[in-house]
């Protein structure tokens, strides 16, 4: 089991939005869908990381499942296998996932920040 800090995560699910392929600017990334989440579980084998986390998202609690694979064990990076956002009952899967060691969204920059991209905003009902 693997534990782990608190950091911070921002939900994209806007067209306009795109996903940074380098790190730098978050490219229409918005501040105000960033939040805290933290790790609930977390199993890393030999060549995935599958996890089990948990954000308070304007005032809405979401849990977010995802799996990573590795193309070697000694990849920092992998490349999302499938992962699901839970709010209320309802899911949503996750398009792109992505960890920056810094990233600049409006006028601040990040460290150690995450960006999951959904194909909607699961957070309008």
């Amino acid at each position: 089991m693997y534990k782990q800090k608190q950091t911070r995560v921002v939900f994209s699910f806007d067209n306009n939005e795109i996903m940074p392929s380098v790190l730098g600017w978050g490219h229409g990334l918005k501040e105000e869908n960033i939040c805290w989440w933290e790790t609930i579980s977390c199993e890393k084998n030999e060549n995935c990381i599958e996890c089990n986390k948990k954000a308070n998202f304007k005032d809405k609690i979401v849990d977010i499942f995802f799996k990573i694979k590795y193309e070697n064990p000694d990849d920092y990076f992998g490349k999302l296998d499938n992962g699901i956002v839970k709010l209320d009952g309802k899911e949503c899967n996750i398009l792109d996932y992505k960890c920056y060691r810094s990233l600049q969204i409006g006028q601040w920059c990040y460290d150690n920040i995450s960006v999951i991209k959904l194909p909607y905003n699961i957070f309008i009902k």
